[in-house]
């Protein structure tokens, strides 16, 4: 499944999982999972910037571990990837941004206390899960990762935007989606100047194999 934002500057997504092969009866081998993420990765960044079919683009990462696409005649394009479980996601964009997918898990107290505030370790699963996912692609689309105090990142729901608590990175606006395995985060710059408003257009490839990763 591709999620395409139809507005400028350009976001494409796309959502897939392992869980169709024969292998996977529970927990299916995290390497093979991150070679999966990986590739759709590679495959989102040509099949986004090079019109469907070309090739060329490289998943290359920062000395923080902070991924993203070159291309010899293109230059380079943000990328974010996650995964969980047999589950994984990737995005692209002529902007920062950060992605997350959270499988619905419970969390072990000592995740709870460092992840999320007193109110929210009351939180049910799908809830928490959510906040986690939204804080993760937040410290990702600043290029930062874990280890962090995620319980230090605010929320506000009504808004739609993320912070973190000394200002020392700029807000973002998120995007969450959810589905009865996982929920999907996407943070991205919140500069008023961006009309972020426009109608998501969600479509689905013709086959999984469309992207050579998702199987």
């Amino acid at each position: 499944m591709v999620i395409e934002l139809s507005v400028a500057p350009r976001i494409v997504i796309a959502l897939g999982g392992a869980h169709r092969c024969a292998a996977v009866r529970g927990l299916r081998p995290l390497s093979a999972v991150k070679n999966l993420a990986r590739a759709q990765a590679v495959a989102l960044l040509n099949w986004t910037w090079c019109q469907g079919h070309a090739t060329g683009f490289t998943l290359r990462h920062e000395a923080s571990g902070q991924p993203f696409g070159e291309h010899l005649l293109l230059g380079r394009r943000h990328v974010s990837l996650s995964h969980s479980l047999a589950w994984y996601a990737s995005a692209t964009g002529d902007i920062p941004l950060g992605i997350d997918l959270q499988y619905y898990r419970p969390f072990s107290g000592a995740a709870l206390r460092w992840a999320f505030s007193e109110a929210e370790q009351r939180l049910g699963r799908i809830q928490a899960c959510a906040v986690w996912a939204i804080r993760e692609a937040f410290l990702k689309s600043h290029g930062r990762g874990l280890p962090y105090e995620l319980r230090t990142i605010g929320i506000d729901w009504r808004t739609g935007l993320v912070s973190s608590a000394d200002g020392s990175l700029p807000s973002r606006r998120f995007w969450l989606w959810r589905s009865l395995d996982w929920t999907c985060a996407l943070c991205f710059p919140a500069e008023e100047s961006m009309s972020f408003r426009a109608n998501v257009t969600v479509f689905s490839l013709p086959t999984p194999s469309a992207f050579g990763a998702l199987s």
